[in-house]
């Protein structure tokens, strides 16, 4: 299993080259719920299930996405 280092959250950490959404939350301790987005061309692509993740990929881990009511 090769391993590559990816950034989440600013964060380096290690995983395996093909890997699944919910295992890169759990490396970088991130909320099972949370939504999490790979960062690329200047855009954020909500990612789910498995992924091929390159070495030097960023992702970002976020809460989940709601509708504001607006104050």
């Amino acid at each position: 299993m090769d391993l590559v280092t990816i950034v989440v959250n600013g964060r380096q950490v290690r995983v395996p080259g093909h890997t699944s959404s919910s295992e890169i939350r759990r490396i970088a301790r991130c909320g099972p719920g949370c939504p999490l987005s790979l960062e690329r061309d200047g855009r954020n692509v909500i990612v789910c299930g498995d992924v091929d993740v390159s070495e030097g990929d960023s992702f970002r881990a976020g809460h989940s996405f709601t509708k504001g009511t607006g104050s």
